[in-house]
């Protein structure tokens, strides 16, 4: 190595770790909140990406979240380029639709490339990040485009530890069904865009705001939507939950319409009580309590009254179940009516919802088994789940297949991940999936049964270890006729339910 280069490295190595935010309020004053160090390394002399000359590259370009973005890019006619690590269904109608997708992450696949965007999952070391460093191209993270791609519209930011891609797809629905036309970013595909984002030419966007790593209180919201609050990804909040408490204040007060939280929620209870104090921005509540701006009341299975303060504005019925899905359905609601539409459009919009890929997702039948896919990584996110399999599958057998998502998460939230499966009657645990980072000692999926195993509930807990594929080679002489088999989690588990149908024998 010469002499440059080597002066180079060192460049690289002292950049300053951070976002290009000004974490301030709307009413101007600076708040007490810090924000997580998320981005691994952070260009110099960034320009606006409307004035970048070549391609815009995203990294990961085949995942959820930046595909959609890079959708929205081609839409507005930008050049895109990206790299993933295989093909995919994804990837191939990003290549369809005009986008070049290297497979590989290289540093050579920035040849092109104008502007190079990242997750928080990229780090340095990253061939692709250390090459833009290296050639002064601008770097920027996924939350900045996405605050770019809405700079003409106003935006509707759905954040919350839990219902995200589910909520923000209901807005987007029921919105679209209404005649707003608004542009939509999702994490998931959903049937009425047959996609993850939509660009619309109506006034609104809607889209997700990324709790997970302190992103979300750098968009500045026309509306901000608070489905709950609870502790996660403590690994980016060093400060712990006062820290995510602190970073919803900061994601409120940058609102420039109004905020609409739920009062179903502790966090979010707690959330409003610290901004009584500062009135600038107007709050909408949801929930079942009277005090809610907008309050269902529960008629059992799938449906619930809504009303407005003291009046009755109409029955929803819905086709997702669980009480999750309608506390989510009602906050779509709330932002359409608050927006002018008339509640009998609103209501058919959001009762024709059919969902989101892995949330609930149905994956098949056969032989008498039914196979449901869903993206539950956290205790409350499974319980909601279990509660919704029990009141779909009436006296079926519900078995679990459950993928504990990161160590660190398991670890933090243990005991409330091991009283989160009382409403199946199986659970099996797979091997943790680790996404980044490392094992941590102590933390695994055998231990974990064992302490599932002292739960009175579920002394048969088991733990299946090996590949997806292993497992449902292993799994499906057990399932009987009848049984409701939930394949759980964030990671690589979503592919055990088409092996399991694979693998399941019909003459049982």
């Amino acid at each position: 190595m010469d002499k440059a280069e080597m002066a180079q490295n060192d460049k690289i190595k002292d950049r300053e770790i951070g976002l290009d935010v000004n974490f301030a309020t709307s009413a101007g004053t600076p708040a007490s909140f810090q924000a997580p160090s998320i981005v691994a390394a952070q260009s110099p002399d960034k320009t606006t990406l409307d004035k970048i000359q070549g391609a815009i590259h995203l990294a990961g370009i085949g995942g959820i979240g930046m595909s959609a973005l890079a959708r929205l890019l081609l839409a507005q006619g930008f050049k895109v380029s990206g790299s993933d690590k295989q093909s995919s269904e994804i990837t191939q109608e990003l290549e369809q639709s005009g986008a070049v997708i290297h497979y590989g992450h290289k540093a050579e696949n920035l040849k092109n490339a104008g502007a190079l965007i990242i997750s928080t999952a990229i780090q340095k070391g990253n061939p692709e990040l250390d090459e833009a460093l290296r050639l002064n191209i601008p770097v920027f993270h996924r939350s900045e485009l996405l605050n770019f791609l809405s700079r003409d519209q106003k935006l509707i930011a759905v954040t919350g530890t839990h219902g995200k891609t589910t909520t923000s797809a209901m807005v987007g629905q029921t919105l679209l069904d209404c005649g707003f036309d608004p542009s939509v970013v999702v994490g998931g595909i959903f049937d009425r865009i047959k996609a993850n984002s939509y660009h619309g030419k109506g006034q609104y966007f809607v889209a997700e705001s990324d709790e997970s790593d302190g992103t979300h209180a750098s968009a500045t919201p026309h509306i901000a939507l608070i489905t709950n609050i609870e502790p996660d990804h403590l690994e980016n909040y060093p400060g712990g939950f006062e820290q995510i408490m602190k970073s919803m204040e900061v994601f409120v007060d940058r609102t420039t319409g109004f905020a609409v939280i739920c009062r179903e929620d502790k966090g979010c209870l707690d959330l409003l009580r610290r901004l009584e104090a500062r009135p600038q921005t107007r709050m909408v509540t949801y929930g079942t309590d009277a005090q809610c701006s907008y309050r269902l009341v529960d008629l059992g299975g799938k449906s619930f009254e809504v009303w407005q303060g003291e009046r009755l504005l109409g029955q929803v019925d819905l086709i997702v179940p669980g009480f999750h899905n309608k506390l989510n359905a009602l906050s779509a609601l709330a932002i359409a009516l608050e927006l002018g539409a008339d509640f009998t459009s609103a209501r058919a919009a959001i009762g024709s919802f059919a969902g989101v890929d892995r949330r609930f997702q149905l994956i098949g039948k056969k032989a008498g088994i039914t196979i449901v896919d869903d993206y539950a990584h956290h205790p409350t996110e499974v319980i909601a789940l279990l509660k919704a399999a029990r009141q779909h599958a009436a006296d079926a057998r519900v078995v679990c297949v459950f993928q504990p998502h990161q160590p660190g998460r398991l670890r933090d939230l243990w005991n409330e991940f091991v009283g989160a499966f009382n409403d199946c009657d199986e659970v099996i645990i797979l091997d943790i999936y680790i996404a980044r980072g490392g094992a941590i000692e102590g933390i695994d999926s055998a231990r974990f049964v064992q302490a599932l195993q002292q739960n009175a509930r579920h002394p048969n807990a088991s733990h299946l270890a090996g590949s997806i594929q292993s497992v449902a080679e292993t799994m499906a002489p057990r399932l009987k006729p009848g049984d409701l088999v939930l394949t759980v989690g964030a990671g690589d588990v979503t592919r055990l339910g088409p092996l399991l149908l694979q693998n399941i024998q019909n003459d049982r």
